[in-house]
């Protein structure tokens, strides 16, 4: 670990990796949004992977993780996991062109 990339925890599997390895979303109670990626507010990491996502808000983990004080609705889950998806395969991208 170094001070420009430091060290976060996967709320599901608590898996620790450097920050750039893990995607995060955010809640900013100001604007009441829900995000993927870099965002102001309370924020949760996750490893990237579509199954650590689905088991977060099987679990509940990403409720707790952001202090919601309420239910994630069909239309929210829906929205993040397109996004979370999204992050997932530039983190693909990013593997394989810096394996060759």
């Amino acid at each position: 670990m170094n001070k420009s990339n430091p060290e976060r925890t996967c709320i599901v599997t608590r898996e620790k990796r450097e920050q750039s390895g893990l995607i995060r979303i955010g809640f900013d109670r100001k604007t009441n949004v829900l995000k993927v990626g870099i965002s102001e507010g309370r924020g949760v990491y996750l490893l990237p992977d579509l199954k650590t996502f689905d088991e977060s808000v099987k679990k509940g983990k990403l409720i707790w993780g952001l202090k919601l004080r309420r239910a994630l609705s069909d239309d929210e889950k829906k929205f993040l996991r397109d996004q979370f998806e999204i992050e997932v395969r530039r983190f693909d991208v990013s593997a394989s062109s810096s394996n060759g």
